[in-house]
């Protein structure tokens, strides 16, 4: 779709549906690290570009700050 052609060539950081990341992370199949408020799991775009998923863990308002610095 125009949203992964747009992030490959930019390196922006895009949003996707909840449905697309569970199909992007093959169903948060592969953990590749853990920060203090978040999970990376490896996935790969439908035109095979790898990509990190954050997911962030635990209460929102506390980890905010540690999310986005990460």
């Amino acid at each position: 779709n125009n949203q992964e052609r747009n992030s490959r060539a930019s390196g922006k950081i895009c949003t996707f549906t909840y449905d697309e990341v569970v199909e992007i992370t093959n169903n948060f199949e592969r953990v590749i690290g853990k920060g203090g408020s978040c999970t990376v799991f490896y996935g790969q775009l439908r035109d095979g570009q790898e990509v990190a998923v954050k997911l962030m863990t635990g209460r929102f308002s506390q980890g905010i700050k540690e999310y986005t610095a990460e």
